[in-house]
């Protein structure tokens, strides 16, 4: 019985029955005086091979055992007890470079002319209700929540103070009407600012106050006449 450098026994004398390499060396206890029944170490100076512990010569372009090319020059000295291959898969694997996944988050606001909502305008029959025309030629628009709040509130050319970030063009929403504030966590919540229509959520009937109130992916907050604000959470 015959041990290759890896320690496998093979009955053929050239290459390794389990694993195909090169038999370097002969190790059978018994033709050696009963020794241990680990590989006989190379000679002092000797190349080895770091993947598979075979033998090579400076000139070897790929190591006659595993096939890796240009082993690196591996040299056993004197006094080392065992040669310890490094296992191919896992050598490949730690060249392997992780590629981070990591997502940013951002949240939408989208400006709706919400006609369902205005039906239900009609149904308070406020007193300028009836007044009121729903606008079917304006078109939606988004725009990202960024910094830490945002003004909605209906723009006024005649005056000189800062135009609202959400600006909106809805009759029944007051110049200074909501406000959306941003989270610690990245979250938005919604306070009315004593507006003379309201703030209301979610097709609800309760006005919000100037308590925020915390918002959710998907909520709808309701201003004004006819407008809707849909807000989404965006994952990138």
């Amino acid at each position: 019985m015959h041990i290759c450098p890896v320690g496998h026994q093979s009955t053929a004398a050239d290459y390794c029955d389990e694993c195909g390499r090169t038999m370097t060396v002969a190790a059978d206890p018994q033709q050696h005086g009963g020794g241990d029944w680990g590989p006989e170490q190379p000679p002092a100076g000797t190349l080895i091979c770091r993947i598979c512990a075979t033998e090579y010569t400076p000139d070897d372009q790929f190591c006659e055992g595993c096939g890796h090319e240009n082993p690196s020059t591996t040299i056993v000295d004197e006094g080392v007890a065992n040669v310890t291959p490094t296992d191919p898969e896992d050598e490949s694997g730690r060249r392997e470079t992780k590629v981070s996944t990591a997502t940013r988050t951002l949240w939408t606001v989208r400006v709706v002319p919400d006609h369902d909502y205005f039906l239900r305008v009609l149904e308070w029959d406020g007193p300028d209700a009836h007044n009121m025309h729903f606008p079917h030629e304006q078109e939606s628009w988004t725009q990202e929540l960024t910094g830490e709040s945002m003004r909605i509130g209906r723009r006024n050319a005649s005056t000189s103070s800062a135009p609202p970030e959400i600006p909106i063009t809805d009759p029944g929403v007051s110049r200074r009407h909501a406000m959306l504030l941003r989270c610690g966590d990245g979250t938005w919540e919604v306070m009315d600012l004593g507006s003379a229509n309201g703030t209301t959520i979610n097709s609800g009937y309760d006005r919000v106050r100037r308590d925020p109130v915390h918002l959710k992916d998907g909520d709808r907050v309701h201003v004004g006449a006819w407008t809707t604000l849909e807000i989404r959470r965006v994952d990138l």
